[in-house]
């Protein structure tokens, strides 16, 4: 457990910075990888060539208490899943999934998909858990993608 946590993410990746024997690193992180950033600068400031921080943490107040203040976005990713399969209900011809109750249909098939996941192709198991996160950050582009 001592090597659990956004400080240890920051050391791996100056050590692979050094396994690649380069003097510095340019870094993008997204999310919460602009927090691993964030992290990694305030470890290694003079590592760091350019870095890209796209939705940056505040990282006081992430650090202090990180599900209070991941509970929005929480809180905005479900309602955008809810949009979407209320969306789905209305438009099911355009949708195409569920049959009219894409709602009942979606918890089915996370619950199937816990009890036996799929191999994706890269070979790594997808779960209901993958299913509900690769839908929400899908949606997130917008309506025009969702049928």
């Amino acid at each position: 457990m001592p090597f659990v946590g956004t400080g240890s993410n920051a050391k791996d990746i100056d050590l692979l910075r050094q396994a690649l024997g380069e003097e510095t690193l340019s870094f993008y992180g997204r999310s919460f990888g602009s927090h691993v950033g964030t992290v990694y600068a305030a470890q290694f400031p003079r590592r760091v060539r350019a870095m890209v921080l796209d939705g940056a943490y505040d990282p006081r107040r992430y650090a202090d208490v990180p599900y209070a203040y991941d509970g929005p976005q929480f809180v905005a990713l479900d309602a955008a899943v809810g949009r979407f399969l209320d969306w789905c209900a209305q438009n099911a011809t355009t949708c195409g999934f569920g049959e009219g109750r894409p709602r009942q249909a979606f918890e089915q098939l996370k619950r199937a998909l816990d009890a036996d996941p799929v191999i994706t192709a890269s070979g790594r198991p997808a779960t209901g858990y993958t299913l509900a996160y690769r839908l929400m950050f899908n949606i997130n582009a917008g309506q025009e993608i969702w049928p």
